[in-house]
């Protein structure tokens, strides 16, 4: 039986089009669904196996309420993987249950799209970053608010503005949560294919 995925995507910053070559060639063979609105997911009859949120949904639905990010959660809770990319960290609130999901939120990038760095975190170790190498492509270097306490950070990011977390993961319940902070250009996006590769494993505990 074909694992489900159900992609969010798609808003005025973050199109479809940035990400669609990636989404087919990894999630071709997958049953495969895509959708602008995390309603979507919350009011699935059926949770999917995985769930990537790659744009800034959580900006386009006030009516989001609590109720329908704790039901997310709640999927997550009995075994759904999930990634966020990118924008999909925007918007996230503090004291949320998808703040509670992600342990994270965005806090800015600066403008334009300067080289960043992707590598391994030191000292980590992090099954997701096993056989993926370092990559570097213009990007938006995304600056967020992550909880170490709570989740594992495993991936650095670097530019010309500093240095900061790119990638953390960890377990919720059953389920396993993976977020990155790279990923709003097409080059950027072409070069994290083995991370996305590698941190979908992860995530459907196939590693």
């Amino acid at each position: 039986m074909k694992k489900s995925v159900l992609v969010i995507w798609h808003d005025r910053w973050h199109p479809d089009t940035t990400y669609e070559a990636m989404i087919n060639e990894l999630f071709g063979d997958w049953d495969l669904k895509t959708d602008k609105s995390m309603l979507t997911l919350s009011r699935a009859e059926k949770a999917p196996d995985f769930a990537i949120v790659l744009s800034a949904a959580m900006q386009q639905e006030e009516s989001l309420s609590d109720e329908d990010q704790a039901a997310i959660c709640r999927m997550a809770d009995n075994g759904m993987g999930m990634l966020y990319i990118h924008a999909g960290l925007t918007r996230i609130k503090e004291g949320t249950p998808i703040y509670g999901l992600t342990h994270a939120r965005f806090i800015m990038h600066p403008q334009g799209q300067p080289p960043v760095y992707n590598c391994d975190m030191p000292g980590v170790g992090h099954p997701i970053m096993a056989g993926v190498e370092p990559f570097e492509a213009p990007d938006e270097h995304y600056f967020c608010y992550v909880d170490v306490e709570k989740t594992q950070p495993f991936m650095a990011s670097r530019s010309e503005h500093g240095t900061e977390i790119g990638g953390w993961a960890h377990e919720f319940g059953k389920g396993r949560i993976c977020c990155l902070g790279p990923g709003h250009t097409v080059d950027a996006v072409d070069k994290m294919k083995p991370l996305i590769v590698s941190a979908t494993a992860w995530c459907m505990k196939e590693k």
